[in-house]
């Protein structure tokens, strides 16, 4: 069950439901193109994996939402948030994740 906190955001154990910011970033996908949507997601997990142990707690869940959505692809891959995920499917990614 998904519940509200007090302005804290959402609490679940989606990669799309657990944090303000990677529903946001849902929403940000939904707003663009197929191909900015695939820059987006390499984007946030570059960001992320550059970071060099100094990584801004604000892009932690957008890389975890990112990551979901590659895995999402892959054979035997779950489906991403449902409610609070991208309402308009992802474009193929390239292998997995590997390119981006």
């Amino acid at each position: 069950m998904s519940v509200g906190g007090g302005g804290s955001g959402l609490l679940d154990v989606g990669p799309f439901d657990n944090d303000d910011a990677a529903a946001d970033f849902a929403g940000e996908l939904d707003a663009v193109t197929a191909d900015a949507r695939i820059e987006m997601v390499g984007r946030v997990l570059g960001r992320v994996v550059t970071a060099n142990n100094d990584v801004n707690m604000w892009h932690i869940p957008k890389a975890v939402a990112a990551a979901a959505l590659i895995a999402a692809q892959c054979p035997g891959g779950e489906a991403t948030g449902p409610i609070y995920g991208p309402s308009t499917p992802m474009p193929p990614l390239e292998s997995c994740g590997k390119g981006l």
